[in-house]
């Protein structure tokens, strides 16, 4: 995604993730130290679309962290690493598929997507489907409440061996 105008990139430490130490995420200022999320988390768990958090730049020149979330928007997240069983050019429109349930995804390669589900949306047929293409073998799938209040990662010793990226 392009800088869009007005937004501001903000870190998240995670320095449990077995495979990244962060990721920055684009936010809208609202005020002082706050700051409105405007795009889904690909890693961060307890994190979600339009949730306001607070965050602040630790060195010059430098994203702000994320230090905790501030207000929920009722966004949540889900994310989905497809199979090879699953054909490339069958998994978005697998996806579309959910459109109608209240949510939108963004894809960080060919096989990992990160799912976005708004407050209105049925968060657990949403669940019930990714679980039927689950025992189908197409994908795993992943909810994404916060596993450690201390961290936006997994914590200590939690392994994420669900995932494999393209």
């Amino acid at each position: 995604m392009e800088n869009p105008e007005g937004l501001e990139k903000l870190r998240v430490e995670l320095p449990n993730h077995p495979q990244v130490q962060g990721e920055t995420l684009w936010a809208m200022p609202v005020g002082g130290k706050l700051y409105e999320v405007r795009n889904v988390p690909f890693h961060a768990y307890g994190l979600n679309f339009r949730d306001v958090v607070e965050a602040e730049a630790e060195v010059a020149d430098e994203p702000p962290t994320v230090r905790r979330v501030h207000r929920r928007s009722g966004h949540r997240t889900l994310r989905v690493c497809f199979t090879e069983e699953a054909l490339f050019e069958e998994r978005v429109p697998t996806l579309m598929k959910l459109r109608n349930l209240g949510a939108t995804f963004e894809g960080a390669s060919q096989a990992y997507f990160a799912i976005d589900v708004e407050p209105s949306g049925d968060y657990l047929r949403i669940c019930e489907l990714l679980g039927q293409w689950q025992d189908q073998g197409l994908l795993s799938f992943e909810t994404c409440e916060a596993r450690d209040l201390r961290f936006f990662d997994a914590g200590p010793g939690r392994l994420e061996s669900w995932k494999s990226r393209d």
